[in-house]
C-alpha cells in the first residue's frame, strides 16, 4: 500500500498505516475531547504521534494548544 499520500475525508485524521497490514489508521475527529495526554515509555513513539495528531488536526482546522514545558516542540515547523 502506498502510504505517501492518503486521501482522508474531511472529519478524519491519518494517523499512519497498520504494521504488517495493509491498511490505515484513520481517527474520527468528532471523537476527540477536549483535552488529551499521550503517554508512553522513552522512545515509544509519543512525539511522532503527538506531531501526527496535532498536523492532522490543523490540516482538518481543528484549533489546537500545545503546552510544552521542556521545549521538545520549540523548534518544529
Amino acid at each position: 500500500m502506498d502510504n505517501t499520500t492518503v486521501d482522508v475525508t474531511p472529519g478524519h485524521l491519518f494517523l499512519g498505516p497498520v504494521k504488517d497490514a495493509d491498511e490505515n489508521i484513520i481517527y474520527e475527529a468528532s471523537d476527540l475531547t477536549m483535552h488529551g495526554v499521550i503517554v508512553g515509555m522513552t522512545g515509544s513513539g509519543k512525539t511522532g504521534l503527538g506531531m501526527i495528531l496535532l498536523e492532522e488536526a490543523l490540516l482538518q482546522g481543528i484549533p489546537t494548544l500545545v503546552i510544552d514545558p521542556r521545549a521538545t516542540w520549540a523548534t518544529c515547523s
